[in-house]
Protein backbone atom coordinates (compact mmCIF):
# COMPACT_ATOMS: atom_id res chain seq x y z
CA UNK A 1 0.00 0.00 0.00
CA UNK A 2 1.79 3.60 -0.98
CA UNK A 3 1.50 6.41 1.17
CA UNK A 4 -1.37 8.29 -1.22
CA UNK A 5 -3.87 5.08 -0.92
CA UNK A 6 -4.78 5.89 2.66
CA UNK A 7 -8.57 5.27 4.47
CA UNK A 8 -8.64 9.20 5.80
CA UNK A 9 -10.40 11.93 3.55
CA UNK A 10 -7.70 14.35 2.73
CA UNK A 11 -9.86 17.29 2.59
CA UNK A 12 -11.16 16.08 6.01
CA UNK A 13 -8.06 15.79 7.37
CA UNK A 14 -7.11 19.66 6.24
CA UNK A 15 -9.96 21.12 7.92
CA UNK A 16 -9.22 19.09 10.73
CA UNK A 17 -6.01 20.57 10.85
CA UNK A 18 -6.95 23.89 10.10
CA UNK A 19 -9.84 24.12 12.81
CA UNK A 20 -6.94 22.74 15.34
CA UNK A 21 -4.43 25.78 14.48
CA UNK A 22 -4.09 28.92 16.49
CA UNK A 23 -5.83 31.92 14.82
CA UNK A 24 -3.76 33.89 12.92
CA UNK A 25 -2.38 37.14 15.11
CA UNK A 26 -3.85 40.40 13.65
CA UNK A 27 -1.32 43.23 13.74
CA UNK A 28 -3.02 46.15 15.42
CA UNK A 29 -3.26 49.92 13.70
CA UNK A 30 -3.87 51.79 17.23
CA UNK A 31 -0.57 52.10 18.46
CA UNK A 32 0.49 53.20 14.97
CA UNK A 33 -1.88 55.73 14.93
CA UNK A 34 -1.37 56.71 18.23
CA UNK A 35 2.44 57.46 17.63
CA UNK A 36 1.72 59.22 14.17
CA UNK A 37 -0.52 61.33 16.32
CA UNK A 38 1.44 62.42 18.85
CA UNK A 39 4.48 63.00 16.62
CA UNK A 40 1.98 65.32 14.68
CA UNK A 41 1.15 67.00 17.68
CA UNK A 42 4.84 67.54 18.90
CA UNK A 43 5.84 69.02 15.59
CA UNK A 44 3.12 71.47 15.14
CA UNK A 45 3.62 72.36 18.77
CA UNK A 46 7.42 72.98 18.62
CA UNK A 47 6.65 74.81 15.01
CA UNK A 48 4.20 77.05 16.57
CA UNK A 49 6.80 77.81 18.95
CA UNK A 50 9.73 78.71 17.09
CA UNK A 51 6.98 81.07 15.19
CA UNK A 52 5.90 83.12 18.47
CA UNK A 53 8.90 83.04 20.10
CA UNK A 54 10.56 86.31 20.14
CA UNK A 55 13.36 86.75 17.93
CA UNK A 56 17.07 86.13 19.64
CA UNK A 57 18.76 89.14 17.78
CA UNK A 58 17.49 92.63 19.19
CA UNK A 59 18.37 94.62 16.38
CA UNK A 60 18.84 94.21 12.25
CA UNK A 61 21.62 93.41 10.64
CA UNK A 62 21.24 96.07 8.10
CA UNK A 63 20.67 98.63 10.78
CA UNK A 64 23.74 100.07 12.51
CA UNK A 65 25.05 98.61 15.85
CA UNK A 66 23.65 99.23 19.06
CA UNK A 67 25.78 102.10 20.44
CA UNK A 68 26.55 102.69 24.39
CA UNK A 69 23.90 105.91 23.78
CA UNK A 70 21.33 103.11 23.07
CA UNK A 71 21.68 101.49 26.84
CA UNK A 72 24.31 98.95 25.21
CA UNK A 73 27.04 98.08 27.35
CA UNK A 74 30.04 96.29 25.77
CA UNK A 75 32.23 93.87 27.40
CA UNK A 76 35.31 94.86 29.17
CA UNK A 77 38.08 92.52 27.70
CA UNK A 78 41.76 92.18 28.32
CA UNK A 79 44.02 93.24 25.28
CA UNK A 80 45.41 89.60 24.07
CA UNK A 81 49.55 89.94 23.60
CA UNK A 82 50.37 89.59 19.99
CA UNK A 83 52.15 86.72 18.90
CA UNK A 84 55.61 86.13 18.43
CA UNK A 85 57.64 84.55 15.30
CA UNK A 86 58.68 82.27 17.96
CA UNK A 87 54.72 81.01 18.69
CA UNK A 88 53.83 80.47 14.77
CA UNK A 89 56.91 78.16 14.31
CA UNK A 90 56.30 74.19 12.85
CA UNK A 91 57.04 73.07 16.57
CA UNK A 92 60.05 70.50 18.24
CA UNK A 93 58.57 67.05 17.43
CA UNK A 94 61.45 65.85 19.72
CA UNK A 95 60.12 67.17 22.89
CA UNK A 96 56.56 67.61 21.95
CA UNK A 97 56.11 70.78 21.94
CA UNK A 98 53.71 71.69 19.57
CA UNK A 99 52.76 75.29 17.56
CA UNK A 100 49.19 74.96 19.10
CA UNK A 101 50.47 75.03 22.76
CA UNK A 102 53.34 77.40 22.47
CA UNK A 103 50.28 79.69 21.43
CA UNK A 104 48.17 78.65 23.76
CA UNK A 105 51.09 79.75 26.74
CA UNK A 106 51.04 83.00 24.64
CA UNK A 107 47.88 83.70 24.70
CA UNK A 108 47.56 82.79 28.51
CA UNK A 109 50.37 85.10 29.66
Amino acid sequence: MSLADSALDPAALARARALVSPAPRRERIWPVLAAAAFAATAALALAGAMITAPPVVTHSALSPAPSEDDGFMPLEMEPVPPLTEGDLTAGDLTTGDLPGERAAAALDR
